[in-house]
């Protein structure tokens, strides 16, 4: 599982997702902070890194271990 969160959030703020983490206590869980990236960005151009950590995830989960 990954959680991806703007570090800059005004509407949910970015603690609340190493809560999260913390509570999940899952040694798969990663967590990426996006700096200087607010709440629901997607037509942002700084969407591309969000995209690509989604989709390197996306990647292993289709990947055979």
């Amino acid at each position: 599982m990954t959680i991806i969160h703007g570090e800059k959030d005004p509407l949910v703020p970015v603690q609340n997702s190493f809560q999260i983490q913390l509570a999940m206590q899952n040694p798969n869980l990663e967590l990426k902070v996006i700096p200087n990236m607010k709440h629901a960005m997607a037509f942002d151009k700084e969407m591309k890194k969000p995209i690509g950590i989604l989709k390197r995830y996306l990647d292993r989960l289709k990947s055979p271990t």
